[in-house]
């Protein structure tokens, strides 16, 4: 996803994280409007941006939302990014009797989850005209871990963005509209303050940056700081898991189109277990990408990948595949590959384009940090620390 000459809209845009996407967005290029309640905050955050428009709307308000629609197509028909960033949270103890916990989470569940499928379907006709346009929804580490004891009904909310956000990011295929997520952990802003956000959270300059980085990268579910740490500890298999329910892993090859595919896997396996280095890695397209998210790893290109397997510090003893499925250009191989004694039980999902592989993923069942001796040929990928 290109980061410069957009025209992109941050609601919640006055302060914290909205207000340093804004800033750094602004800086690299693009036109950027803000959205929120408060005339006078706003007021404060334009003076302090520049290539910035500001609009005094709520979101959880129906007339604002089309009073907002009108606008951006009459005066930004260009809008092709929107960042659902607004969002609310109520800290307290919904044990005591009376505290109104119906009400509090009715209010998180409006803002942080309603008004951003109000404002999506109301901008979809505006982004889709566009030649590429993105949505980022902001949720939260507790869409993966709920943070029981002060935001009991908070982390409900964004529980049902995330799971709204796949939705739409699979329901996006085949249109110029990619979908992220942005996941932050605990964050040092006013709106964090109550629950340690200035003692404990990461800055929210960070937070930008590796929104930045993950669109350049094209990474869609985006985790950063703690949320990475929750995410490859517990987690890796999310993401799969929703391909899964809705049709998209694939099953055994049903096609006479897909026998060269599996024969080329095949052959790829055979010559990994020999050691034959340049056979094992013909399969790959000289920009092929392979990931390794359990350490935050990124490889560029066929090259640097070959390099990087070449020169491990350990040969493997032993080579097994388990299974390979797979179905139109998506193929997962299962296998066991065995250093020092102790084997590893590791998927490998690759994505084919004309034959050759242009993306593979790997996942181990074992936890998995980044080898200090593979930092030569790989990028750190965006969201992980």
């Amino acid at each position: 996803m290109k980061t410069t000459n957009n025209t992109i809209l941050i609601t919640g845009g006055s302060a914290g994280i909205g207000f340093e996407m804004a800033r750094l967005f602004s800086e690299n290029g693009n036109q950027v409007i803000i959205t929120g309640r408060n005339p006078e905050r706003m007021a404060g955050a334009i003076a302090r941006l520049k290539n910035t428009s500001a609009i005094v709307s709520d979101v959880n308000d129906a007339e604002d939302v089309e009073k907002l629609i009108a606008r951006l197509n009459k005066d930004f028909p260009t809008l092709n990014v929107l960042i659902n960033n607004a969002g609310t949270a109520n800290y307290y103890d919904m044990t005591v009797p009376d505290i109104n916990a119906f009400g509090k989470a009715s209010e998180e569940i409006l803002t942080n989850y309603l008004s951003i499928i109000r404002l999506n379907e109301r901008l979809l006709p505006l982004l889709t005209q566009q030649p590429e346009a993105a949505i980022v929804n902001v949720s939260s580490i507790v869409a993966f871990a709920a943070r029981a004891n002060s935001l009991p009904t908070y982390g409900a909310s964004k529980a049902a963005l995330h799971s709204y956000t796949n939705s739409l990011r699979i329901m996006m295929e085949g249109t110029p509209v990619k979908v992220f997520e942005l996941m932050p952990p605990l964050v040092d802003t006013e709106f964090s303050a109550a629950i340690g956000g200035a003692a404990n959270g990461i800055p929210p300059q960070q937070v930008a940056d590796d929104l930045l980085t993950a669109m350049q990268q094209d990474i869609f579910e985006i985790h950063i700081g703690r949320t990475a740490e929750i995410f490859k500890n517990f987690f890796p298999l999310s993401p799969q898991a929703v391909l899964a329910m809705n049709g998209k892993l694939p099953g055994p090859a049903q096609s006479t189109n897909e026998a060269p595919i599996r024969a080329a896997l095949e052959a790829h396996w055979l010559a990994s277990a020999a050691g034959d280095a340049n056979a094992e890695h013909d399969i790959y397209d000289d920009d092929a990408i392979c990931d390794y998210p359990q350490s935050g790893e990124r490889i560029l290109g066929r090259r640097n990948l070959q390099a990087l397997r070449s020169h491990h510090p350990g040969k493997p003893s032993g080579f097994k595949v388990r299974r390979i499925l797979g179905k139109e250009d998506l193929w997962i191989t299962e296998y066991t590959i065995t250093y020092q004694g102790r084997p590893a039980f590791t998927v490998s999902i690759m994505e084919f384009r004309n034959g050759k592989v242009v993306h593979e993923t790997q996942y181990f069942a074992d936890p998995f940090e980044a080898p200090a001796w593979r930092k030569e040929w790989v990028q750190v990928m965006a969201g992980v620390i």
